[in-house]
């Protein structure tokens, strides 16, 4: 096979519907050019096996991190039983029955989405356009290799991007539907930015699905998994969450709901409505690990799906914040 037709076969992994969407990070539309993926005259990234990568500004540190490791791993996690991950997915896969859009030809767009968690729910209800970014393409070979493996049909109306949150490779006012499911606070001091970035890919009246640490959870995950007491108060004095010990520290935001409602709103969103994830979903995984949840705990996965759900509306004291959102008429 010569390299214009090897090159050929690489762009037609991704789906036609694509390339009308897609743009550089600073606007520019793109084309397809021997190998690689051109704006104007520069080279800003290539298709590898189905995915398209884009060349990456310096990262944060955490998120340094995580590509490192390959991504999150919430799809692996999720099999635990009483891992977070196993406990959460239920209750974003409840937030999505709710809030998704009607029209299966609706763009949705998962920034985050890494293993594809929250984007298999989105495909097997028949959306036409998903799209799934992160910064670690290690995240979206792995889920691109179990799409390829169990539903190979779904790979005409699913997109996978290696990009920075901070530049989003979509024209502007194309996305229906946006979720940034525990993704943005990796940003730490660039968090505005990435949120900006969400709300100009979205059209005039499209929803936002927004989860963000809450500082309530972050005083809670540093007391039982990274410090105790001593840990704990650092946090409340300096306001900053660090996952991990010793050379595995890794710097997160957390935000008091007053903090991130002032953000959502100055962005230009209109808020539909407040959720969260409970703190129990912590409290669960961390006295599995200490094998203190009786024999029959894992008969009981179901009630405890139902229980958090129902605590994701109700409860007072969550680890993560979930916000509803709509892009308003007016830019701001």
């Amino acid at each position: 096979m010569t390299e214009t037709e090897m090159a050929k076969r690489a762009a037609e992994e991704l789906p036609n519907w694509a390339w009308g969407l897609l743009a550089s990070p600073d606007g520019k539309p793109l084309r397809y050019e021997g190998a690689t993926v051109m704006a104007a005259d520069r080279c800003v990234g290539e298709v590898d096996n189905g995915i398209l990568r884009f060349h990456l500004a310096q990262e944060p540190p955490a998120v340094q991190y995580y590509r490192t490791i390959g991504g999150a791993h919430f799809h692996e996690r999720s099999t635990i039983p009483f891992a977070m991950s196993a406990l959460d997915t239920p209750v974003y896969h409840d937030y999505l029955r709710e809030f998704i859009p009607d029209s299966r030809d609706s763009l949705l767009v998962d920034v985050g989405g890494g293993d594809g968690r929250n984007a298999v729910p989105l495909l097997q209800k028949g959306f036409e356009r998903v799209v799934v970014m992160d910064a670690a393409a290690a995240a979206l070979f792995r889920f691109r290799a179990r799409v390829l493996a169990e539903n190979p049909q779904w790979l005409d109306r699913l997109v996978l991007i290696e990009c920075d949150a901070r530049a989003m490779p979509l024209a502007s006012d194309s996305a229906d539907w946006v979720m940034a499911i525990e993704s943005l606070y990796y940003l730490n001091e660039d968090y505005e930015q990435g949120l900006a970035e969400c709300y100009r890919i979205m059209r005039p009246r499209a929803r936002l699905l927004l989860a963000d640490r809450s500082y309530e959870g972050a005083l809670l995950t540093r007391l039982l998994y990274y410090g105790g007491v001593t840990a704990m108060l650092e946090t409340a004095d300096t306001g900053e969450m660090w996952d991990g010990e010793g050379h595995q520290r890794v710097r997160t935001r957390c935000f008091s709901r007053e903090e991130l409602d002032a953000l959502v709103a100055d962005r230009g969103f209109e808020i539909i409505e407040w959720g969260g994830i409970s703190a129990f979903s912590l409290l669960l995984s961390f006295l599995s690990k200490l094998d203190r949840l009786g024999s029959y705990s894992e008969a009981q996965m179901a009630a405890v799906h139902r229980l958090l759900i129902g605590l994701s509306r109700s409860g007072c004291v969550n680890r993560c914040h979930v916000v509803i959102a709509a892009k308003t008429v007016a830019a701001v």
